[in-house]
């Protein structure tokens, strides 16, 4: 709205509507699990046990993001930078020395991507 000569009563010299498609960055993993099983063995060393998991950009854009979990777990590389169907392999280590009780236990962790430069 805009006024014209000290007019007071504002009028409309342009109207403008902006559209767009929204696009979500979409990944596809392996798998949803990958359990990580240690048996304590006495006179055997301590191994962090490690797998491998591929992720596939499922979208019509380039994504960038990281990847996040907490001890005992651990992921390499974090950050990615994949174009629309390509893909790439992110190493997941379990530490079994992270359970300094030495009793059985089971240890549930969630992996997190947050998308970088994405609204």
């Amino acid at each position: 709205m805009s006024t014209i000569d000290g007019e007071r009563k504002p009028i409309e010299l342009r109207r403008t509507v902006v559209t767009g498609t929204f696009i979500s960055p979409k990944l596809i993993f392996q798998k949803d699990e990958k359990p990580f099983k240690y048996k304590w063995e006495k006179g055997i060393p301590v191994k962090t046990i490690s797998k491998q998991i591929k992720i596939i950009c499922n979208s019509v854009l380039p994504t960038n993001f990281r990847l996040e979990i907490e001890k005992p777990f651990s992921v390499y590389p974090d950050s990615f930078s994949l174009l629309p169907d390509k893909s790439a392999m992110a190493r997941i280590d379990f530490d079994p020395t992270f359970n300094h009780s030495k009793r059985s236990g089971v240890e549930h962790r969630k992996l997190i991507v947050r998308h970088l430069k994405h609204p």
